[in-house]
């Protein structure tokens, strides 16, 4: 009765507040569906809307932009594979540090069902064409001018470089993925493509 219904409430509540966006609006679609209490709903509803920006679970805003040869690439063109997401700068001191590393790491995973999709935000685009091309950098390259650009604001960006990590379905796995130095990167990816090949099999 009532009861079970509040208490699902705050189960939901509780489910936001932790970030399992994904799980929380396949709960409240039920909860929806025998629960009258439109004001409870509404404001479930709203708390979601509320929480969800780049949350664990949540979709990851999409976009389309030049590559570097010029064709355009969308994000939800990976759909199906592991996205391991990128923002630098060729201009940035610390980005120029990680390229090594990221180089290595897209190399180790080639052969995994992951995508290493690299934003450079430079505001010269002659600069990060020529850093692409001269350094003979792996995996997906695309540009968007500037940290002022409007997709730097809907990923919430602070500083670069900053990484991702989207899962096959476009939803948040971290946004704080670990950085190509560090040697629990692979890992971490190699856990999470494990774990959906479990899931499939069963």
């Amino acid at each position: 009765g009532n009861a079970r219904l509040l208490a699902q409430a705050n189960i939901l509540k509780q489910s936001i507040q932790k970030g399992h966006i994904g799980h929380t609006e396949e709960m409240l679609k039920d909860y929806k569906t025998s629960s009258k209490q439109t004001e409870v709903v509404a404001y479930l509803e709203n708390y979601l809307a509320q929480n969800s920006k780049n949350a664990l679970g949540s979709l990851a805003p999409d976009f389309k932009l030049k590559s570097i040869d010029g064709s355009e690439v969308a994000l939800s063109d990976f759909k199906g594979k592991l996205v391991y997401l990128n923002f630098w700068q060729a201009g940035c001191g610390l980005c120029m540090i990680e390229l090594p590393h990221m180089q290595a790491l897209t190399k180790q995973l080639q052969d995994k069902n992951v995508v290493f999709v690299n934003v450079g935000l430079d505001d010269d685009e002659e600069k990060w064409r020529r850093t692409v091309t001269t350094k003979q950098l792996l995996g997906t390259h695309l540009y968007l001018k500037g940290l002022d650009a409007e997709l730097v604001k809907r990923y919430d960006l602070k500083d670069v470089p900053a990484y991702f990590l989207i899962d096959e379905e476009g939803r948040f796995v971290t946004i704080k993925a670990r950085r190509p130095n560090d040697r629990e990167a692979a890992n971490d990816i190699l856990r999470h493509l494990s774990q959906q090949g479990q899931a499939s099999n069963k």
